[in-house]
C-alpha cells in the first residue's frame, strides 16, 4: 500500500515536472492572487475586515508595515496585487498622492475596483517584469512602498535604483522581503519538507524555500539574511536598516516541533545552528540574533 508521504511526494515531483520553465512571473500572477476573493468586496467593512485578517495571520505585522509615514506622501506601492497595502495605505494614511503598480494586469483590476469601493484616489500602472524602468518622473514621490515583491523579482537592485530615481530628497521607503533567518526557511523547508516528508529532496534548501511560499510553481521566490539585503539598498544608493520581522501563524504552530528537528541527524548544519540558538521572547515569538525569526522582514530605506 503507498502510504500518504509518498502520495504526497508523487504529487509534488508531478507538479514540479509540469513547471513551465518559461513562464513569466506575470503570467503567473494573473492567475495567482494574494489572500483575494475574484468577486472582490460587497462593502468598505468587509475589505478592511479583510485586510486585518491579513496582517493577523503574521503577529506583529501592522506595527511593522509604516502606514503613517505616507501621510501627505506623494506615495507608491510598488507590486501593489489585488490592492491590500493600496487600501492600507488610503485608509491608514492620507498621501497627498498614491500611485500603484504591477505586472499583473489582473491584479491591477481588482486592486482598482477596491480602491473604487473605498473612495481611494489611486493611479494605477502596469509594469513589465523584464524592465526596471517605472513610468513617473524624477523626484516624483516621497514615500516607496514594496510589500511582499522584490523577492518574486529577477533584478531588485535595479528596481531598487528606479526608487532611487523617483524618490525627492529626503524621500523614503518600507520593504518587506522574505527573512532567510527564519523559522520557515530552517524548519518548515529544511526539515518538515524535506526531510520528514521527503519532498525536494533534489534541491538545495534555497531552492526548495521558493516552492513553500507562494505556490509550488512560483517562478520565483527567494529570501535573505537581513545584512545581505541591506548591502543590497545600499548597494542601489540608500541608507538602509533592518526594522525587525513578523513571523507567521505557522511557524508558531511549528515551534514545538525544534526539539524533533534538533534530533535528526539530517538536518542540514546551517539549519541546525540556527534553530539551537532561537531563543523565545515574553510573547512566545522565536528569537535569532536579537531579533524575531519570522518569515516576513521589513527594511527602512532612506534616500542618502
Amino acid at each position: 500500500m503507498t502510504s500518504l508521504k509518498d502520495t504526497l511526494r508523487r504529487l509534488y515531483v508531478l507538479g514540479l515536472r509540469s513547471i513551465k520553465k518559461s513562464e513569466r512571473s506575470q503570467d503567473y500572477w494573473n492567475r495567482h492572487h494574494v489572500d483575494n476573493p475574484d468577486s472582490g468586496f460587497d462593502n468598505v467593512n468587509q475589505s478592511l475586515e479583510h485586510l486585518a485578517w491579513r496582517n493577523s495571520m503574521y503577529p506583529g505585522q501592522t506595527d511593522l508595515l509604516g502606514y503613517e509615514i505616507a501621510n501627505d506622501a506623494r506615495s507608491l506601492d510598488y507590486g501593489c496585487g489585488p490592492g491590500n497595502d493600496v487600501i492600507g495605505l488610503g485608509s491608514g494614511a492620507k498621501p497627498r498622492e498614491l500611485h500603484a503598480m504591477d505586472v499583473s494586469s489582473q491584479a491591477l483590476n481588482l486592486a482598482q475596483s477596491r480602491a473604487k469601493l473605498h473612495e481611494i484616489d489611486c493611479q494605477f500602472h502596469k509594469i513589465e517584469e523584464n524592465d526596471a524602468q517605472l513610468p513617473l518622473d524624477d523626484s516624483s514621490l516621497d514615500y516607496i512602498q514594496s510589500m511582499g515583491v522584490l523577492h518574486h523579482t529577477p533584478d531588485p537592485i535595479a528596481i531598487m535604483k528606479e526608487f532611487h530615481r523617483l524618490l525627492s530628497s529626503g524621500g523614503q521607503g518600507r520593504i518587506m522581503v522574505y527573512n532567510r533567518d527564519s523559522i520557515w526557511r530552517h524548519l518548515h523547508v529544511a526539515w518538515e519538507f524535506q526531510i520528514e516528508k521527503g519532498l525536494y529532496r533534489d534541491l538545495t534548501p534555497d531552492q526548495a524555500f521558493a516552492h513553500t511560499t507562494d505556490g509550488y510553481n512560483c517562478p520565483i521566490a527567494n529570501c535573505y539574511r537581513p545584512p545581505e539585503f541591506v548591502e543590497m539598498c545600499e548597494s542601489a544608493g540608500f541608507k538602509a536598516r533592518f526594522v525587525g520581522s513578523a513571523v507567521s501563524l505557522l511557524e508558531l504552530r511549528l515551534l514545538p516541533r525544534i526539539w524533533e528537528a534538533l534530533g535528526d541527524k539530517q538536518l542540514p548544519i546551517e539549519s541546525r545552528k540556527f534553530l539551537s540558538e532561537i531563543r523565545f521572547d515574553d510573547r512566545g515569538f522565536p528569537i535569532f540574533n536579537e531579533q524575531v525569526a519570522g518569515l516576513n522582514a521589513f527594511y527602512e530605506i532612506k534616500k542618502a
